[in-house]
């Protein structure tokens, strides 16, 4: 599944129909250090069928991040299909979004996302929170003190 065949490395799947904010996270994580393996999605239904395909082959992601406002499934309709999939359950998901609304942040948790982000509106910023998220990610993985840091 992964190139980064040299050492430690977080990997992770992007699920986003924006193909602006698609390219915009994969450059902020692009710039982290411990190394990021990222697979994009463009759409719910293709991401759900992706991660399904992964468990088969037992290479799933160590987490996923799956964008709310989508067409075809939005994030809500994608979480529930991995919470209710015996192979995907266990699956780390962490919602970035540009809806802090809580409305949307109590769904999210009531269909049991992992964490919950609001998109950084500048990149400067969305590369500090993508350095958070892959520090933090990487503590879960590799819990033993990181030599990366």
């Amino acid at each position: 599944m992964n190139p980064l065949n040299d050492g430690r490395y977080l990997s992770i799947l992007l699920i986003d129909d924006n193909s602006g904010e698609r390219h915009l996270i994969q450059e902020a994580l692009a710039q982290q250090r411990p190394p990021v393996w990222i697979e994009t999605c463009s759409a719910g239904r293709a991401g759900v069928e992706r991660l399904r395909a992964h468990a088969a082959a037992g290479t799933l992601p160590d987490v996923l991040l799956l964008d709310l406002r989508m067409p075809d499934l939005d994030g809500f309709d994608v979480l529930r299909l991995i919470r209710k999939d015996p192979d995907l359950q266990a699956l780390p998901v962490v919602i970035l979004t540009g809806s802090g609304s809580p409305n949307d942040l109590d769904r999210a948790f009531h269909l049991k996302t992992t964490a919950y982000l609001v998109k950084s509106p500048s990149f400067p910023d969305l590369v500090r929170q993508m350095r958070l998220f892959t520090h933090t990610w990487m503590q879960v993985k590799y819990p033993e003190p990181p030599g990366w840091a």
